[in-house]
């Protein structure tokens, strides 16, 4: 059996590959554009991140330099008393005096020392340094190593960071003294010494200064002893805790007195920030999403203009059918609303409509031909001008609870009249809520029963009382 295609499936062939054909070249566009824009971005990031490195290479280098000048000014006093030493040859008169005013004039020295034949003999200042006396640098194993490389360079060596016996952590710098002899090679004398604690110099030199342009920083040497890495200090150290290892830092060498220590840093959010080119993939996406959505609306507008007209249409017939619908229901709706308005003007019950601060807002005939107020003199009116009187405040107290915990009350009342005449009803009220559960408006129904009332205590008199000489009987001497 053949197949027969009708002439709307043919007439669509030719819509879906030409719409096929605008979708392949769309996403073709926005592939090349994504790309292009994460090219650039790379290359904007890379030139970011370059900036922002010499940027801190340069902040570091000034750092660095601050170091050095602190460190050399602290340790030109070892000179001094090397050279006091040698006019004394080896003897140095008021030493304690001299090595004061060095600590004054060089500045930044926590002590100043003369080790002869590496054996320290005078501190200054002695108080709080009692224990390193007799101490002998070329014997102690953890510090010699640095010891003799000075006498051997015969120059200012800086030794440490290490542990104090008189506590603390400091560098020391020590200068080797050859005295001249006459006819014979110079004779080693010992170490002119100045000791610089690490919170003095990192406070003279101001390195909490990376911390404050957001930088990451530790200063460090490798141990002589054992070629490791040996942090002098850091930004994030705590004590009794780890430092944690910068990831790419930058890293600025420089000299000491005969060694080398290196700053590193790196910024506190890093170099490169995840956030930043998370945004700035965000963007590239959106500019090849826009430069997509042109290139497809340009493509697409003969296709779509051939839609819109049949889109519209078929728009227009089912906006005619609705429009008949609207009409119809509007009828309806229309004849809902009288019949609703009628059975509220002519129930048999008195209706009372409030908003949710009791504020009457409509009322209906029966409830003007009960009470004698009309619906002018009702609304704007709070339903207590009905009030008699003879309900106490817990009675209404009890009402309203019970209006806010169920929604509803119903029960009898006395209510007064415009007139002034108190009669009874039964009265029903209901909480009209909206869908939050918040009160909207309230709903009052009543009826009078003030004949029932009356025809009940008519009975309940016939009942207790003699018909002819109206005196009470056994019933009610029995009650």
């Amino acid at each position: 059996m053949s197949s027969v295609t009708s002439p709307a499936d043919q007439r669509s062939k030719p819509g879906r590959t030409a719409g096929l054909r605008v979708g392949l070249l769309t996403a073709a566009v926005f592939l090349l554009a994504l790309l292009v824009g994460g090219s650039l971005l790379i290359v904007i990031e890379r030139s970011r991140i370059f900036q922002v490195k010499e940027a801190a290479r340069v902040a570091t280098s000034s750092q660095t330099h601050a170091i050095q000048e602190r460190l050399g000014r602290s340790l030109s006093a070892t000179y001094a008393l090397a050279a006091v030493l040698a006019q004394g040859n080896g003897q140095i008169k008021n030493f304690d005096t001299l090595a004061q005013k060095m600590i004054e004039t060089y500045g930044g020295i926590s002590s100043l020392q003369l080790a002869e034949n590496g054996v320290i003999s005078a501190i200054v200042p002695l108080a709080g340094n009692e224990k390193a006396l007799g101490h002998n640098l070329l014997e102690d194993t953890a510090r010699n190593k640095e010891a003799r490389l000075a006498m051997t360079s015969r120059a200012l060596t800086l030794a440490g960071p290490f542990e104090l016996l008189q506590g603390g952590m400091a560098v020391v710098g020590r200068l080797p003294i050859f005295l001249p002899q006459q006819g014979k090679e110079d004779r080693f004398w010992g170490f002119s010494t100045a000791l610089i604690r690490i919170p003095d110099l990192l406070l003279a030199s101001d390195l909490d200064n990376l911390a404050r342009q957001g930088y990451r920083y530790q200063l460090w040497r490798m141990h002589p002893d054992t070629a490791q890495r040996q942090i002098i200090a850091a930004s994030d150290a705590v004590a009794g805790a780890t430092t944690q290892p910068l990831l790419q830092p930058v890293e600025v060498p420089f000299d000491v007195p005969n060694g080398r220590w290196t700053l590193s840093v790196e910024p506190v959010d890093r170099w490169s920030s995840p956030l930043r080119i998370a945004l700035g993939l965000t963007g590239a996406s959106f500019v090849a999403a826009l430069l997509a959505a042109l290139i497809y609306t340009l493509l697409m507008q003969p296709l779509l203009l051939r839609r819109e007209v049949a889109l519209r249409t078929r728009e227009l017939s089912r906006a005619n059918q609705r429009l008949g619908e609207e009409i119809l229901e509007r009828e309806q709706s229309e004849a809902r609303l009288e019949l609703a308005a009628s059975v509220f003007s002519h129930a048999r019950e008195g209706i009372i409509i409030t908003d949710a601060s009791g504020t009457i807002i409509e009322v209906n005939d029966t409830f003007s031909r009960i009470t004698g107020y009309s619906r002018e003199q009702a609304v704007g009116q709070n339903p207590r001008i009905l009030q008699s009187g003879r309900q106490s405040p817990d009675f209404y107290a009890a009402m309203w609870k019970a209006l806010a915990d169920k929604g509803q009350w119903y029960g009898e009342i006395w209510n007064r009249r415009k007139s002034g005449e108190v009669y009874a009803e039964m009265l029903t009220i209901s909480a009209v809520r909206d869908s939050a559960g918040v009160t909207q408006h309230y709903v009052s129904l009543f009826t009078d029963i003030t004949p029932m009332k009356e025809h009940q205590q008519q009975l309940e008199h016939i009942a207790h009382f003699d018909a002819l000489t109206d005196l009470p009987n056994r019933v009610l001497l029995a009650d």
